[in-house]
């Protein structure tokens, strides 16, 4: 039941992200950097998601001559090179993107357009990353009742990373869609430009 879980999970993350990744950088030609850095996120987790994948398959090899206990590790070999990934690329990119925002807000050159096509593009990636999420926590949790543990305990415990990454993986990209949100907000309210930079570092951060 458990790796049939964590394809589930993951093959709807991969569809999830590439679907929200594609307007969003049509969005951030248009308006924001934080917009930028949330698409760069979303092609990461695709990304990720294929790696995860591949490992899954990997895993699922039978034992040979050369790896005679099989090749169980692979699973855990792709699910540390996608921790890779997501904090050199994803977070990387998110904070250098942020970073040349706040020095053309400092320059008086990173202007307010009108955010309203972000908006409306949030929201929608929110609605789609938060049924990503509903599904791998759906999975994560019919899983670890399965074992009778707790959250924590299983993740420590599980033979199984695929299942929670993209867990905590939709966790964290609910959380940069929200922080992208409030910065856009905050920016349209108060004029000052810092704010979408400030996001956008932010979200490299998470």
């Amino acid at each position: 039941m458990q790796k049939g879980s964590s394809k589930i999970s993951v093959i709807a993350a991969i569809v999830a992200n590439l679907l929200i990744g594609i307007v969003k950088f049509v969005a951030a030609g248009m308006t924001a950097s934080a917009m930028m850095s949330e698409g760069i996120h979303s092609l990461v987790d695709s990304g990720n998601g294929i790696l995860v994948l591949y490992g899954m398959k990997k895993a699922d090899k039978k034992a040979d001559r050369e790896h005679p206990f099989g090749y169980g590790k692979e699973l855990y070999f792709w699910t540390l090179v996608v921790s890779i990934l997501i904090f050199a690329i994803g977070g990387g990119m998110s904070v250098s993107h942020g970073y040349e925002a706040l020095v053309e807000s400092a320059a008086g050159k990173h202007m307010f357009r009108d955010l309203t096509v972000n908006y409306v593009i949030l929201v929608i990636a929110m609605a789609i990353e938060g049924s990503s999420l509903a599904i791998a926590v759906k999975q994560f949790n019919a899983a670890r009742r399965e074992k009778n543990m707790k959250p924590m305990e299983y993740i420590r415990e599980s033979k199984d990373p695929g299942l929670f990454t993209v867990v905590l993986e939709d966790t964290a990209a609910e959380a940069g869609l929200s922080i992208a949100l409030i910065g856009m907000v905050l920016w349209q309210v108060t004029g000052i430009s810092y704010f979408d930079g400030i996001s956008s570092v932010i979200i490299g951060m998470v």
